[in-house]
């Protein structure tokens, strides 16, 4: 795998290792995985490696995330006024949101699609 998949799978992996929702459905899991990659794939190898290290188990046709104790990253969410294109569903937007990393940045997001993400509860 190139290394541009091995970091995307590694956000997703943080983005899910953090949420406040604990019980969530598969389309609001893909939602989440959307805010970083559209590759099936990628996704699909998410939601293995993601069973694998005990941060999500299936239960029906609920979703359970499990806090993920060596993951110390905590999202920051950052709102910038400018015009651009959001990331995930592609709407003109000028109000643009960041889901900032420790060491880069994730975006731009509308309002609809970063709240969808779960890492914040208002914006």
């Amino acid at each position: 795998m190139d290394n541009s998949k091995s970091i995307l799978k590694e956000r997703c992996i943080q983005l899910l290792s953090i949420i406040e929702q604990k019980r969530i459905s598969y389309p609001e899991l893909i939602d989440i995985l959307e805010l970083v990659t559209l590759d099936l794939e990628v996704k699909k190898e998410v939601i293995r490696e993601a069973q694998e290290k005990g941060i999500l188990r299936k239960e029906g046709k609920n979703i359970i995330l499990y806090n993920f104790e060596e993951q110390k990253f905590k999202p920051n969410i950052i709102r910038r006024e400018l015009e651009d294109r959001c990331r995930r569903c592609g709407r003109t937007i000028t109000k643009c949101y960041y889901i900032e990393f420790l060491d880069s940045e994730l975006g731009p997001y509308g309002s609809s699609c970063i709240k969808k993400s779960g890492l914040t509860r208002k914006i």
